[in-house]
């Protein structure tokens, strides 16, 4: 017979004897995707933290511009700043790439990152390029 779980939302729960509780019961596994185990855990730290509760996930951090000029330099592998310029491997030889061409690639992983919070700028385009370089 399974057993009823009941849980007050407020109340700090072990997630690991949740969890046990669960397997140990039975319980269909749609309940296991329906209580979060760190739920409990979460919620008491963001208490902690904001002195409330909330059912909002942790956000994740923005990706910082080294983050960013990373990802461009991951697309483009073959990139390297030499003699006060971006060049690009191609057929044996390093040709200069124009530099508002890696602006524009540098811009598109930014508005890439819209949805993570990045919000595209000059500054912050000027910065990655520069850390990028």
């Amino acid at each position: 017979m399974i057993d009823t779980l009941r849980l007050k939302y407020h109340q700090p729960v072990d997630a690991n004897k949740l969890l046990d509780k669960i397997i140990d019961t039975g319980m269909p596994l749609i309940l296991i995707n329906y209580v979060e185990p760190l739920a409990p855990l979460r919620i008491k730290r963001e208490a902690q933290n904001n002195g409330g509760v909330t059912d909002e996930p942790p956000n994740n951090p923005k990706p910082t511009d080294d983050d960013l000029a990373d990802r461009w330099l991951a697309q483009h592998p073959l990139t390297a700043y030499g003699l006060g310029e971006f060049r690009r491997y191609e057929n044996g030889i390093w040709p200069v790439i124009d530099l508002y061409a890696t602006r524009n690639e540098i811009l598109d992983i930014l508005q890439q990152a819209k949805a993570e919070g990045i919000r595209p700028s000059k500054p912050l385009l000027n910065s990655v390029v520069e850390i990028a370089a």
